[in-house]
């Protein structure tokens, strides 16, 4: 997914409706994908993230320090880094520009070389040196000084840290090493609840501030007052979107649909309202419809599924998809102790 720096999260006046229904598709289309809502949840792991960064108001940027913001894959934690990535713009320096917050969205198994090959991309160079690995790295981070970065935001480093090949997650984390031991900026990481036993079991970087961290955490519906909010969220949604009226996302019915579907997880909302946003555009509708919505739910039904969401009836106070949270914790402890029998150094065998 390439980062977004323009989001969509201004609430539309009713002139602003009138004048953003009538857009060209391919830009309602492009105000649909980029909708932000800053709801509370995010705004407490915004602030994590900020206070990260520079932990004194009014100071300058922290250096040297592993963080780590975690949360299940759709919690939004992406459009939060990004939303925060974009509000440090680049500016001409010197010898470079400057880039003080460096997003890199990490993809399934990447490599080391890729890896630093993003970094690279990141920090605005068009072309990788054909180099080593290794090479390629130290290049990087002898680049940070002249670039002033603050920050670097690792998103999804979860997909390269699982891969098999144990040699691929040691190059990795050394990088990672190599970032904070060079005195120039804090390295944040995003993944699922996982990532925090996997980093926690790095002893040669889990050090490096005591690994501060922060979850994005989904609402739960069997909490009246998440209950809430959930439909707040929903209703800010609603209030950016391209069309000429709103679409009452957030009644109760369509809100128990929605969290039955997503498990409060916002990304899976959003699948729901892009795909339905999309089909009343194609149809010039003034508003989403109940058709669009069953149209984006129908095409996400699994095989063989019979309840067809924002169709059939659902009884709001029995939705309740709430996970375990000891499922978390007890994945976090086998990641943990898989990570550090990883790094743990090999004792050299007794003489006999």
């Amino acid at each position: 997914m390439k980062a977004i720096t323009n989001f969509n999260d201004t609430k539309l006046t009713g002139a602003e409706r009138a004048r953003v229904s009538q857009l060209p598709p391919v830009d309602r289309q492009a105000l649909v994908a980029s909708v932000l809502v800053r709801y509370p949840s995010y705004k407490d792991a915004y602030g994590f993230v900020s206070a990260f960064h520079r932990p004194v108001i009014g100071g300058t940027h922290d250096k040297g320090n592993l963080g780590a913001l975690l949360g299940e894959s759709r919690a939004g934690k992406s459009f939060l880094l990004q939303d925060y990535a974009s509000s440090f713009p680049s500016e001409r320096g010197d010898r470079a520009m400057t880039r003080p917050v460096v997003y890199i969205e990490i993809k399934n198994e990447m490599t080391p070389h890729d890896v630093a090959s993003y970094l690279h991309y990141a920090l605005g160079y068009r072309s990788i040196p054909k180099v080593k690995t290794q090479v390629l790295m130290d290049m990087a981070i002898e680049a940070l000084p002249d670039h002033r970065v603050e920050l670097i935001i690792l998103d999804d480093i979860d997909n390269s840290l699982s891969s098999p090949r144990t040699g691929y997650i040691k190059k990795t984390m050394g990088f990672i090493k190599g970032l904070l031991d060079s005195g120039t900026c804090n390295v944040l990481c995003s993944g699922r609840m996982g990532l925090y036993g996997i980093l926690a079991g790095a002893e040669q970087i889990e050090g490096r501030g005591g690994l501060p961290n922060a979850v994005l955490r989904p609402y739960r519906w069997r909490i009246p007052s998440e209950r809430e909010k959930v439909r707040l969220l929903l209703d800010g949604i609603d209030n950016r979107l391209p069309f000429r009226t709103k679409s009452g996302l957030a009644s109760i019915e369509r809100a128990a649909h929605f969290y039955d579907l997503s498990g409060g997880l916002i990304g899976r909302m959003m699948n729901i309202i892009t795909a339905a946003s999309y089909e009343a555009i194609n149809e010039a509708a003034d508003q989403i419809e109940d058709k669009h919505l069953i149209y984006a739910a129908k095409l996400r039904m699994p095989p063989g599924a019979k309840f067809v969401h924002f169709q059939d009836r659902i009884d709001p106070e029995r939705v309740d998809l709430d996970e375990d949270e000891g499922d978390d914790a007890q994945s976090d402890f086998v990641a943990e102790q898989t990570q550090k029998r990883m790094f743990d150094k090999k004792r050299p065998r007794k003489r006999s």
